[in-house]
């Protein structure tokens, strides 16, 4: 027996139905994607062996095949979670080329990006960068959803400094702090 508790729970052995109880735990808490659960399973069981140790050929193929079941059950979807994840940044006013990135960053395939980026594209009158810079103006206050005071030049330019560095075009940042507000919500 260790006399040290951290180490005594880290040399208890990894099984297949240790990995898929931990899988069901860390699914009812997050919402993930297959990669990152593959990630943090992985994580757990270097965890458990005493000296960080990767995980044995076995284990990795029970990790694989626990993520695989996720998945096969519907626990993981990871089509669902492209979409969510993408309407929450677009409301967020993240342009398109960051909410890509940021699906990309997640384990998310091209498809997924590809299909993500359609659902939440379905006004046809505006751009999905038009939105999201909309939604940028209306959460920061900047342009008309500002104080209603008489913007001044120093003001504008720290908008116009702020929508660029968010990753929208000088010409499309200058559009959204010129419409008005009746305009702006039209997009929104």
């Amino acid at each position: 027996m260790h006399s040290d508790p951290a180490k005594a729970r880290r040399a208890r052995p990894v099984t297949k139905e240790w990995l898929e109880r931990a899988a069901l735990h860390y699914l009812g808490r997050y919402s993930a994607t297959r990669s990152r659960l593959v990630e943090v399973l992985i994580r757990k069981v270097r965890r458990r062996h005493e000296d960080d140790a990767p995980p044995s050929t076995e284990e990795a193929g029970w990790v694989e095949a626990v993520a695989d079941r996720c998945v096969e059950l519907g626990y993981v979807d990871d089509a669902a979670y492209a979409r969510a994840r993408a309407a929450t940044l677009l409301r967020k006013g993240k342009p398109g080329r960051a909410i890509a990135a940021d699906l990309r960053h997640r384990g998310i395939g091209e498809e997924g990006v590809a299909g993500a980026l359609e659902t939440i594209d379905t006004d046809e009158g505006a751009s999905l960068d038009r939105r999201a810079a909309a939604a940028l103006a209306r959460r920061r206050r900047f342009g008309a959803f500002g104080t209603g005071k008489e913007q001044s030049d120093d003001r504008r330019r720290k908008e116009l400094g702020a929508m660029m560095r968010g990753g929208f075009s000088y010409s499309l940042a200058t559009e959204i702090l010129d419409m008005d507000e009746d305009a702006l919500r039209e997009l929104l």
